[in-house]
């Protein structure tokens, strides 16, 4: 009996130390090269992050700054999403504020090491929606 009961501790350990490493280690799937910077028409979306690269489990600024022909987009709202491309987990959806002179702002977490994925929606004051999508590595 007590062999049974090693044996089953064993694999628990084992098991418990695999989950560790995998989650330790990220789930890095394909590398994306980093694209913070996308045009949609006249409409230029710059995404910078605060620390670049993020550090997992560390807070990060993601700064999302707006531009038409030039000029700041005020009044835009930003929806985000943020996934790992690699990884089956639940996307995240950080809530950025409008900080003015065309930049949207929020402080998040990233939960994981590995390669992610920012897409943002956003809505122009006149009702029209814009699309960008932007990549990312944490170390």
């Amino acid at each position: 009996m007590s062999g049974r009961r090693w044996g089953y501790r064993c694999w628990i350990s084992v098991l418990f130390s695999l989950t560790a490493l995998l989650w330790l280690a990220g789930c890095g799937g394909t590398p994306q090269p980093t694209h913070l910077r996308e045009s949609v028409g006249t409409v230029v979306a710059t995404l910078t992050l605060d620390p670049d690269p993020p550090v997992p489990m560390d807070d990060t600024t993601l700064e999302l700054r707006l531009a038409d022909d030039g000029q700041p987009v005020v009044g835009a709202t930003v929806a985000l999403t943020l996934t790992m491309p690699g990884c089956p987990m639940a996307p995240s959806f950080p809530a950025l504020q409008d900080e003015g002179n065309g930049l949207y702002q929020v402080q998040t977490v990233l939960t994981m090491a590995g390669a992610w994925r920012a897409d943002a929606r956003v809505a122009l004051p006149g009702g029209q929606e814009m699309p960008f999508t932007f990549f990312f590595a944490t170390r």
